[in-house]
């Protein structure tokens, strides 16, 4: 048995699909099959229950994940834990969006004095969208992000909500309080100022001047960071 048979068995176990599963890991499915076969073999337990709809751990596959999750967690740490000495921080790569709420940020600041002892924080600026697939490729080891990521290892927790507004021209949207996502399609961004020094950092406040509110609708919805 080789690591990588436990990251084939998650993926797949994580997806239920492997036609889903060979994408996220970039092969093809008849690979995938043979080795999952063999792990199986090897195991000697079947570890899915497959058909032309669908596909379902079997009991011994859902006791497999978890032991092959801590497996393959504690052998990705292996190089660090060995190189780090005792003695001196762990030097953690942590991605911020470009823009953080106020809340957000002071909480962020006092998280790192906290744990500044024992780590180090080396801070990057990225898109939302960008950041799972710069955890997938090692890029950085955490992140704060608007939006969760999709696809295979990377688990994400919601951490806070807040409000966000829109202003668009009233005229737009008369007599109304909110809008969706949808309704905004086809519209221009134009980003606010990022005003912040990092890690605190800052976003533009939640209220806007009285002669841009006469011109313009603010309409509030959720943003989540992860």
């Amino acid at each position: 048995m080789e690591i990588y048979h436990l990251r084939y068995f998650l993926t797949v176990a994580s997806e239920l699909n492997f036609t889903r599963a060979a994408q996220a890991l970039q092969m093809s499915v008849p690979p995938l099959s043979q080795r999952i076969k063999a792990l199986e073999t090897e195991l000697g337990a079947a570890l899915f229950e497959r058909s032309t709809r669908h596909v379902r751990l079997t009991p011994a596959g859902e006791q497999l994940v978890p032991l092959a999750r801590s497996i393959v967690t504690d052998f990705d740490a292996l190089r660090d834990r060995l190189a780090a000495p005792n003695d001196q921080p762990i030097d953690v790569r942590f991605a911020i969006p470009e823009l953080l709420g106020t809340d957000i940020s002071h909480r962020l600041t006092a998280a790192m004095t906290d744990l500044a002892p024992d780590y180090t924080f080396a801070l990057e600026q990225l898109r939302s969208a960008d950041i799972g697939a710069s955890l997938r490729s090692n890029h950085i080891d955490l992140a704060l992000s608007h939006i969760p990521s999709a696809g295979t290892g990377v688990e994400s927790v919601v951490i806070a909500t807040e409000p966000v507004g829109v202003l668009v021209d009233a005229t737009l949207f008369t007599g109304r309080t909110s809008v969706r996502v949808a309704d905004l399609r086809g519209f221009t961004h134009i980003q606010g100022p990022n005003t912040g020094n990092s890690p605190s950092v800052t976003a533009p406040g939640p209220h806007c001047p009285a002669r841009v509110a006469a011109k313009a609708a603010a309409v509030s919805g959720p943003s989540t960071a992860c």
